[in-house]
């Protein structure tokens, strides 16, 4: 083991947040899905186990969960599950959804509880809406955002691709008119089934830079909305899971079967939450499937030490690339950004990225 790797395992391995996937079961089936998830699915978290998990995550000092699927509305469950989470001093609590069910006990239990419902609303009207999901959803949804907003919290996620980049300050009026603080801005994964949809629907630099131009106009026109998310590739960006003298919080994902992950982009299991008690847990997260991540970290980053900028840039998500060719794009972006932002040409040595 080394150094770095010693000094992590000595401390206090906290998960400060989990995505915990209550089934694999959706009433749709997105075209960017990133865990392929759909009409198929068919299991569902039981009580005992969502108790189970709450237990062992609290004791690793967890103190925020995002419900999601799948589809969370679909399980019979959701409701006491919010109410047990509550109890067991999960302070936090969100749930992401794709807004096609809307029921009043639900919303009546998250405003109790503070919670705020997260809903997938990709654009403000049909055309921009409908690149991922279904045309003919998109008024129900619509009308589902409002009234969920009308009784909790709410938040939505607006996934950016090629058809909504242009409609951001439209967005942006419809969540001031429903009251509505957060639009959390999203970058397209390369992951699930947008494996095979990616190149359509991405942005390339040209809309990339249209796009942040749209989201000053947005947010100089509605000052009341915050953007969140990561639109922008000109971040400081390190990964804490594969940089092993990292601070050791883990923000960890959950699928319904119990099976852990780092983050949302890993799709290999570091260990199984049901099955392992919080000490084997803790030597999970740092143990062979993140050794292994690391090894391909350090082989896909070889090039970057001949980057003028690598020391800012930090390399971006790792998992976000299989293959240097991917990355090559991303370095491209982040070139193109240094150089809007600092004024002069950064050279990067790329000869061995293709």
């Amino acid at each position: 083991m080394r150094k770095g790797e010693m000094d992590l395992a000595k401390k206090d391995i906290a998960v400060v947040s989990a995505y915990i996937e209550l089934t694999s079961k959706c009433n749709m089936t997105c075209r960017h899905c990133y865990n392929d998830s759909g009409v198929a699915g068919k299991s569902f978290i039981e009580p005992e186990e969502f108790t189970k998990m709450l237990l062992k995550l609290r004791q690793l000092h967890c103190e925020q969960i995002i419900l999601s699927g799948g589809e969370p509305l679909i399980h019979p469950e959701i409701c006491n599950y919010i109410t047990r989470a509550s109890s067991l001093g999960i302070r936090d609590i969100s749930v992401i959804t794709n807004g096609l069910i809307f029921y009043d006990e639900f919303a009546r239990v998250c405003r109790q509880n503070g919670v705020t419902v997260v809903i997938s609303m990709d654009g403000p009207d049909k055309f921009s809406y409908s690149l991922f999901r279904k045309e003919e959803n998109f008024q129900r949804v619509q009308d589902h955002v409002i009234q969920y907003a009308q009784n909790c919290e709410v938040e939505i996620n607006m996934v950016l691709s090629k058809r909504n980049y242009m409609v951001i300050e439209d967005m942006a009026k419809f969540a001031v008119e429903n009251g509505i603080k957060k639009i959390n801005l999203l970058n397209l994964n390369c992951t699930g089934r947008a494996v095979n949809f990616y190149e359509v629907a991405a942005l390339d630099n040209r809309e990339l830079e249209e796009c942040r131009s749209n989201i000053c106009k947005a947010v100089k026109a509605y000052p009341e909305v915050q953007f969140l998310g990561a639109v922008n590739p000109i971040v400081v960006n390190t990964c804490r899971y594969l940089i092993p003298t990292g601070n050791p919080e883990y923000h960890v994902r959950i699928d319904s079967k119990g099976d852990l992950f780092l983050c949302s982009a890993a799709t290999k299991a570091t260990g199984n939450l049901l099955l392992q008690e919080p000490d084997e847990f803790r030597s999970a997260l740092n143990g062979a499937v993140t050794s292994e991540m690391r090894k391909q970290f350090v082989k896909l980053y070889s090039d970057c030490r001949t980057c003028e900028v690598h020391t800012v840039c930090r390399k971006g998500c790792p998992l976000s690339f299989t293959e240097k060719k991917q990355m090559r794009a991303y370095c491209e972006d982040c070139r193109a950004g240094y150089r809007k932002i600092l004024g002069q040409q950064i050279s990067i040595k790329m000869e061995n990225m293709v």
